[in-house]
């Protein structure tokens, strides 16, 4: 798993593992939150989205699974 550091106001970087379906998120505030069976093609919506902060808001916050880590 690698983390890619995006351009976005809200995220500092990301991270998917496909072995597990895992999307972590580390955000500027430095919180981290990991989200269970995230698919691979969303992780890739999220990186080619013109605001990352937005994708995240409105297809993945809330709709999987979340843990603060």
């Amino acid at each position: 798993m690698d983390w890619q550091t995006v351009d976005s106001t809200n995220i500092r970087r990301i991270a998917h593992d496909a072995d597990t379906d895992t999307l972590h998120v580390e955000f500027q505030n430095g919180r981290t939150y990991r989200h269970a069976d995230v698919p691979q093609a969303e992780f890739d919506r999220l990186m080619a989205a013109d605001s990352h902060g937005a994708h995240y808001n409105r297809y993945i916050r809330g709709r999987y699974q979340a843990e603060l880590v």
